[in-house]
C-alpha cells in the first residue's frame, strides 16, 4: 500500500511524494528530487530531531540498543558541512547512490527487465541498503566503481544465453 502526497519540504501543487507502508527498502520516495529513505529519516526531518530521537519516538515501548557509539558519531558527522565544497557527506553519498541507480536502471533496460537480472540487481540493492544502514560509505563507493564493468560483462553473458535459447 502506498500514499501519494506533496513532498513536505517542497513547494509544489502536484503530489510527487510516495510513502510506502510495506517496503523492504526505503519507505518514502520523491519523484521530484529522488529523495528516498526510511520512515525514521522522514520523522527526523519533519520533526527536526536527531535520528536517535526519531527512533525513540517511533519505537514507543519497544526495547532496543543504540550502544554503538561509532555509528552515532558518524551520524553526527553527516550533519557537518564540508567547508571547501559546501556539500555535506550525505550529498556525496546521495550522488554515489544515484549513479549506481542509473547504471542499474540502464542495465535492466538493456536486458529487457529479465526477472533473473532484476533479482541480481535486487541483491546489489540489498548490499547498498545494508551499507547505508551501517554507514559504510566506502563500500557504496566501491560498488559504484565496480558495478559498470560487472554489469557490462553480465549483459554480454545474458545476450549469449538468449542467443543459445534461440538456437535450441
Amino acid at each position: 500500500m502506498s500514499y501519494l502526497c506533496p513532498m513536505p519540504w517542497h513547494a509544489e501543487s502536484k503530489p510527487s511524494f510516495v510513502v510506502y507502508t510495506n517496503s523492504d527498502y526505503e519507505n518514502f520516495y520523491c519523484f521530484g528530487c529522488q529523495s528516498k529513505h526510511n520512515i525514521i529519516h522522514l520523522v527526523s526531518f519533519l520533526d527536526n530531531m536527531p535520528v536517535k530521537k526519531a527512533i525513540e519516538l517511533l519505537s514507543d515501548g519497544f526495547e532496543f540498543s543504540l550502544a554503538d557509539e561509532e555509528k552515532l558519531a558518524q551520524e553526527q558527522m553527516l550533519k557537518v558541512v564540508d567547508e571547501r565544497s559546501g556539500k555535506s557527506p550525505t550529498d556525496e553519498v546521495s550522488g554515489t547512490v544515484m549513479e549506481v541507480s542509473g547504471i542499474c536502471q540502464a542495465f535492466l533496460r538493456s536486458v529487457d527487465n529479465d526477472q533473473k537480472e532484476v533479482e541480481r540487481i535486487d541483491k546489489v540493492w540489498e548490499v547498498v541498503d545494508a551499507s547505508l544502514r551501517d554507514y559504510d560509505f566506502e563500500k557504496i563507493e566501491k560498488i559504484r566503481k565496480e558495478i559498470g564493468p560487472l554489469l557490462l560483462n553480465q549483459k554480454s553473458v545474458f545476450r549469449d544465453e538468449q542467443e543459445e535459447k534461440l538456437r535450441v
